[in-house]
């Protein structure tokens, strides 16, 4: 049996959630996806059902048969790599699988009918992100693997308790080894509570279609004390389209959902963080600063707020403006005021002085304020998860059962206090979001800008 096409598959059990076109090889803005995980335990149900598969790579075939079932319930893809160079026995691969095998394994499916494999282009612009290699299941592996929900609910509950869920990344965002310690101990702890937690918990997105509520923490430049990066990622919340809003149609548990996030964090981080204080800064929305008043329209502000980012995360001025002169060449269709990258670095050096010794550093400074915003939300997640409260992260802002948003401002003002402000006073600046439904109207969305007082501990 020859594999089915990738847009009939999608038509038909995937509704369209994820749409990859061989043809034209372009992909859609959402793409739900799961991680191969080598170190998935196998049930008995998935071994005795590839055993005869291939003699020699039974055990891979298994592996890629397992992680791939896992992602039915859901419609996911499942993504894998194909370096080679990074296959040695590690806490990402405790079996010590090669990924060569790996590929074999997916090959051997492939020619079987069982899966359609998609290889990404190792042409792809680095600048922008990269798409992994992913397959997905023929009707041949749904009709072979995934005819007992039991095996589809155990496939689910053994990749999230396969999940490496700290990862240490080198320089080179290579995945890497590390001892771990209390930092690492007490991250794991937190992340695994939550991603287990979540199973008892349904999300869905506007359209109805489940969703998964699974995170890692990655942490950056190879700092094995945990200092840098450590941000929550892969949870599925991360991949809607909040252009549209489209977190704020999800449901949880079948219920209607606040999002609240901190307004201009990482600046008013950097504002307690070296004494200024914010009755000072001459607007609540701390992105227009570097403009003048002729200069304020959305697009600026935009560009201010990712120039900014830009010069948090890079090591001269001179890669910080070639960054920025992309970003404005990629979004040429905004009507900016300014005409250069090198006239955005000028103004924000001008609005932005306190801020001198944080852009454009030998070892750039947004690593450490990631990290900051990380520990932030590990505070704020911890507090759920004693609650047994469904909570999804996407970095420094959370989507919670509007029931539930007291309990996140609460939440949220308390670890930014005791993160950022040390247990001293201080000033936590929220913005919250609601989908306001009307009975003989189009949907609108509710927004507010509060300040909420830390007054210490």
């Amino acid at each position: 049996m020859q594999p089915i096409e990738s847009k009939e598959i999608l038509d038909t059990f995937y509704q369209k959630k994820h749409y990859y076109d061989i043809h034209s090889h372009s992909y859609s803005d959402v793409r739900l996806s799961k991680f191969m995980l080598y170190n998935i335990k196998v049930s008995h149900y998935i071994s005795n059902k590839t055993r005869n598969i291939d003699d020699k790579l039974y055990v891979e075939v298994a592996i890629v048969v397992m992680n791939l079932t896992a992602c039915i319930n859901k419609g996911k893809v499942l993504d894998y790599s194909r370096n080679t160079k990074h296959s040695k026995k590690s806490r990402y691969n405790k079996k010590g699988i090669r990924t060569k095998n790996i590929i074999k394994a997916i090959d051997i499916l492939e020619k079987l009918g069982y899966v359609v494999n998609t290889i990404a282009s190792n042409k792809q612009d680095p600048r922008s992100k990269r798409m992994s290699s992913f397959i997905q299941p023929s009707q041949k592996f749904i009709e072979e693997f995934c005819s007992n929900d039991e095996a589809l609910f155990m496939a689910e509950a053994a990749h999230v308790a396969a999940n490496e869920v700290i990862i240490l990344r080198d320089v080179n965002k290579n995945d890497v080894s590390y001892t771990d310690c209390r930092k690492s101990k007490e991250a794991r702890r937190v992340v695994e509570e939550l991603n287990r937690q979540s199973l008892n918990h349904t999300f869905t997105d506007g359209d109805g279609n489940a969703l998964d509520n699974t995170y890692v923490r990655i942490f950056n430049m190879g700092d094995s004390t945990f200092e840098s990066g450590g941000r929550f990622y892969r949870g599925d919340i991360q991949c809607l389209n909040n252009k549209q809003d489209g977190r704020l149609y999800m449901r949880i548990n079948n219920t209607m959902v606040t999002e609240v996030d901190f307004s201009n964090l990482h600046i008013r981080m950097l504002a307690d963080l070296h004494g200024i204080k914010q009755s000072s800064l001459k607007d609540q929305d701390l992105y227009l600063i570097p403009l003048s008043d002729d200069e304020i329209t959305g697009y600026n502000r935009w560009l201010i707020k990712q120039s900014v980012n830009i010069m948090f995360n890079s090591t001269s001025e001179r890669l910080a403006t070639k960054a920025i002169d992309f970003k404005m060449q990629q979004n040429s269709d905004k009507k900016f005021t300014f005409s250069s990258g090198k006239d955005v670095v000028r103004a924000i050096k001008a609005g932005y002085p306190w801020l001198a010794g944080d852009f454009c550093q030998p070892i750039p400074r947004g690593h450490y304020l990631m990290n900051l915003d990380s520990r932030i939300a590990h505070h704020v997640v911890e507090d759920f998860i004693k609650d047994n409260k469904p909570i999804c992260i996407v970095h420094d802002s959370f989507v919670v059962q509007g029931q539930d948003t007291e309990k996140l401002i609460y939440a949220m003002t308390n670890s930014y206090g005791k993160v950022v402000a040390g247990g001293k006073k201080s000033s936590v600046h929220l913005k919250v979001k609601w989908l306001e439904q009307h009975p003989l109207a189009d949907d609108s969305i509710g927004e507010e800008l509060i300040t909420v007082p830390y007054c210490g501990e």
